[in-house]
């Protein structure tokens, strides 16, 4: 057919594994293999564009790993999800206005500096022209002068499409109705922003896994708010952290950084703590930088529901003698100190030994799931969780950090299930009790993260259903 290359049906391993790695070197995206057909679309498709004559030379060029600037841009542009529209997440625009009425009480209406946010990994422009209507809304006048927005992308073509500012009816399907009043209609039915609006949006490229960030566009170079969500989940997981570092720097003393469901992770945010607003959470930047956690999972869960059944074959093995109880123990704290300084391979190996001597230790599968999920090994990280939890069908922070892992491989609705067992299970506990490997959070506020991340969850898988 016009417009595609012939490539063969299945590219070798070896070859998809090499465009993997120099994506993730490039633009921190993170292909396992389960990711591969997305992969190999990506490499059909930047070949038709590129190289339609001749897909041997693409091929070629490939498997040599000699790729031009202009080859690699086009893989990440058809490698990276565009899929956005306006007013995506009621929840978090709800917590935007919250947030910016309580700088309105503070001043007594009168701004005394400005305010900035940032959409990091914008796409087509959905979500910045979202928080500029937003000013419009909530904002007097007098304020509006005093508030920017800017946007960034790595996708050259996503920022073209929002520097145009053109949409059609499928970007306004979740809009509340009052949205269409900033858009003029085109003569073939799409809308196009009030020009006002889209002077108020600067849109820059930039690439979030490499450093050094350039300056950002006006301003001192902070901003007050990022909200960076559906981006990190596609990252390796160290690199997720690195661009996660490098955002806070960015923020101002007690700046806000607002991310996906998906991507909360107590490991991945050091120098924040989390709070929750109704229906989201977010990260505020505090100046006592935390050590990575130990568990690496993130805070979060939630609903009454019935525990999810976890099925696994019977484990049969011989009591631990007491002789080499305290080498396992070693052994784990060993594991738990080289992850928390990234030394996850030998983490592993420690770890592995420890589960050796007592393969019914229930911490111990977990920490090897926690290990393995920062390693990006997703399916080996789910397969550890559901031992731990075939030990313990109680294990709450288990099930939180299975529920996060079934979110970023898609799987939705079973990850709303087992947040439901870590809010049910979290709930039966004194409030001021302590969840066991939350790294000190107490039952009240647990349930409180839990209730927040499953809300804003929950409203993204009724809007797919409906779409």
């Amino acid at each position: 057919m016009p417009g595609e290359v012939c490539l063969p049906r299945t590219l070798a391993p070896a070859l998809l594994a090499r465009v993997a790695a120099r994506l993730a070197q490039h633009a921190g995206l993170h292909f396992p293999p389960q990711r591969w057909p997305d992969l190999e679309r990506a490499i059909a498709a930047a070949g038709a564009e590129l190289h339609a004559d001749d897909p041997g030379a693409w091929l070629g060029r490939l498997q040599a790993a000699t790729l031009s600037a202009r080859e690699l841009e086009a893989l990440v542009c058809h490698a990276t999800v565009g899929e956005t529209y306006f007013f995506r997440d009621p929840a978090l625009f709800d917590t935007l206005r919250d947030l910016l009425l309580a700088e309105l009480l503070r001043t007594d209406g009168e701004p005394d500096r400005r305010l900035r946010i940032w959409s990091a990994g914008c796409c087509t422009g959905e979500e910045a022209y979202s928080i500029a209507m937003l000013f419009e809304r909530v904002l007097p006048a007098a304020w509006r002068e005093h508030v920017s927005v800017i946007a960034s992308d790595i996708n050259p073509r996503f920022l073209a499409y929002a520097e145009h500012g053109v949409y059609g009816a499928w970007s306004f399907r979740a809009a509340p109705a009052w949205v269409k009043h900033f858009f003029t209609r085109c003569r073939d039915g799409r809308f196009r922003i009030d020009s006002r609006l889209r002077e108020r949006v600067r849109f820059f490229a930039l690439n979030l896994a490499q450093e050094p960030y350039p300056p950002l566009p006006g301003g001192d170079g902070t901003v007050d708010i990022i909200i960076c969500r559906n981006v990190l989940m596609y990252f390796e997981p160290r690199k997720a952290k690195e661009a996660v570092l490098r955002l806070r720097h960015r923020l101002c003393e007690g700046g806000w950084l607002f991310v996906s469901a998906a991507e909360m992770s107590n490991a991945t945010f050091p120098g924040f703590e989390t709070v929750a607003f109704a229906g989201a959470l977010g990260y505020r930047r505090i100046e006592r930088t935390r050590k990575p956690p130990s568990t690496g999972a993130a805070r979060a869960s939630g609903s009454m529901c019935a525990p999810v059944p976890v099925r696994q074959e019977p484990i049969v093995v011989q009591p631990v003698p007491r002789a080499r109880a305290q080498e396992t123990e070693t052994a784990a704290q060993a594991a738990r100190r080289l992850a928390d300084e990234g030394n996850l391979g030998a983490a592993l190996e420690c770890c592995d030994r420890a589960i050796a001597d007592d393969r019914l230790n229930e911490a111990h599968h977990y920490l090897r799931a926690v290990i393995l999920r920062e390693r990006g090994e997703t399916e080996a990280a789910a397969a550890a969780l559901q031992r731990a939890l075939y030990l313990d069908p109680e294990f709450i922070m288990a099930h939180l950090t299975l529920g996060h892992l079934r979110v970023v491989q898609g799987r939705r609705q079973e990850a709303l299930r087992h947040f439901a067992a870590a809010h049910d299970y979290a709930s039966r506990l004194r409030p001021e009790e302590s969840v066991a490997y939350s790294e000190g959070v107490n039952a009240g506020r647990f349930v409180q993260l839990v209730t927040a991340v499953r809300t804003s969850l929950a409203s993204s898988v009724v809007g797919e259903e409906r779409r």
